[in-house]
């Protein structure tokens, strides 16, 4: 599981909210984007603006995934960021069991969103 330094440096506080990029969240799941964002996508009426946001050109390129040494094309490029109701919603619409995130390590990584740390 991750730890303290990976989690912090993955929240990024976006629009006021302190949020984790798609990149992040898919791989903590064990999902790929592709199938994250098909649960987005079939289960757009849940995904609440308020809770999952679509990333802009700019915030985009902010919050690309991938070291510094490496080419604009070698880095991941996050679509969405996730506040905490939005990582909850998207892990039951996955089908995850409470069992299941726990095991996942989000139940530590939901918590540190609601704790009072300040994000990058």
């Amino acid at each position: 599981m991750e730890n303290q330094d990976e989690v912090e440096n993955a929240v990024i506080l976006l629009r006021g909210q302190r949020v984790i990029a798609d990149v992040q969240v898919a791989e903590w799941l064990g999902v790929t984007m592709t199938e994250l964002h098909l649960v987005i996508q079939k289960n757009n009426d849940l995904m609440d603006s308020a809770f999952v946001y679509r990333l802009d050109e700019e915030e985009k390129v902010r919050f690309a995934c991938g070291s510094d040494n490496m080419s604009a094309e070698q880095r991941v490029i996050p679509t969405f960021a996730f506040t905490i109701h939005g990582i909850i919603i998207l892990t039951a619409c996955l089908g995850y069991s409470g069992s299941e995130i726990q095991n996942a390590g989000m139940i530590r990584i939901l918590a540190f969103l609601n704790s009072g740390f300040s994000a990058r």
